[in-house]
Parts: C-alpha cells; sequence; structure tokens
C-alpha cells in the first residue's frame, strides 16, 4: 500500500498539473419560478490533473469545490443554499469528480467519472475542450444534472425550482 501511495504521489509530483484556484470554478444555472433562470458560482478547485492527449489512458481529473464558496448575487440566497435545506455544508461541504476515462469526441474529449454530491455518487459523462496559452491550460466542458438525483433540495415541484440545472466547468491549470 506504502508503494501505491509514493508512486501516486511521485506522478503527480511529476506530471500533475496545478490548478489555478483563483481562475478555476463551476458556473451553474437552474430555472426560478418557471419565468427566470438563477446563475451561480462555485469556486476554490483543488486537486490533481494528470493529462496528456496522446494518452488518454493514464489522464485523471480527480478534482473537489468547496460548495460554502457558492455565490448567486443574493447573500440570503446563498445561506439557504448552504444549510439542509439543500447542501447541507455542515455535513458534506465539498463536491467532488474523479474522472474513470477520457476519450476523443467530436471537437474535444469525453470524461466519463464519478460525480458526488452530498452522500450520492453516480457516474456522469461530461464533454469538453482545452484552450491553451504560454502560461495556462484551460478545461471547459459540462453538463445537466437533476439536483433530486443528489438529494439537493427537496421537490417544490418543478415550477418553482427546476429539476435540471445546467452545470460549466472552467479549470485552469498553470504550466510549470
Amino acid at each position: 500500500m506504502k508503494r501505491i501511495l509514493l508512486l501516486t504521489f511521485l506522478v503527480t509530483a511529476l506530471f500533475g498539473q496545478t490548478i489555478d484556484t483563483n481562475k478555476s470554478y463551476i458556473k451553474f444555472k437552474v430555472r426560478n419560478m418557471g419565468i427566470r433562470d438563477v446563475s451561480g458560482t462555485i469556486a476554490d478547485m483543488q486537486g490533481t490533473v494528470i493529462f496528456d492527449s496522446a494518452q488518454l489512458d493514464s489522464s485523471i481529473f480527480d478534482v473537489t469545490v468547496n460548495v460554502n464558496t457558492i455565490v448567486t448575487k443574493s447573500k440570503k440566497r446563498d445561506e439557504h443554499l448552504l444549510n439542509e435545506d439543500f447542501f447541507e455544508t455542515d455535513k458534506w461541504p465539498s463536491i467532488y469528480f474523479k474522472s474513470k476515462s477520457i476519450k476523443q469526441h467530436n471537437d474535444g474529449f469525453l470524461m466519463i467519472g464519478d460525480l458526488t454530491i452530498k452522500d450520492v455518487t453516480k457516474e456522469v459523462q461530461v464533454p469538453f475542450i482545452i484552450n491553451e496559452n504560454d502560461k495556462t491550460i484551460i478545461y471547459s466542458g459540462g453538463e445537466t444534472v437533476n439536483r433530486l438525483d443528489y438529494n439537493v433540495g427537496v421537490d417544490y415541484s418543478n415550477f418553482k425550482i427546476g429539476y435540471e440545472i445546467t452545470v460549466e466547468v472552467v479549470c485552469v491549470v498553470n504550466k510549470d
């Protein structure tokens, strides 16, 4: 077991890409009252990114975001989202994603992995693209998730708060 941990540490240290926590985030949007969208962000993304388009089998995304950083432009709503009615951040302060496989897909890639929100883990497929400049690599993609699948909020009816949440993930890593 010690050898596996040491090997994982060495691979991450040698080839892992450092996530820029100041520039990485999750952006979300959900229908509210059937007439308008509420959007917001969750930040403080941390974890391990090892990506090589020539070696997709050994590429890994293992990231978390701190739900306590949620911002929706309403302090009262933000506080409500953190309590037991929604995310229950006193018990589950983070959202986790760990990739299982990555493959070429259309003009980008398709990542299959486990998404854990609160006490529920489900396999999801996330299409993403890569944009690169001299200093950073930006992985961006998204998917739609049903909040009830993850026990986020109760069934207030689809009219009051939509079930489907559109999620866009932007993971910025610094080139070392």
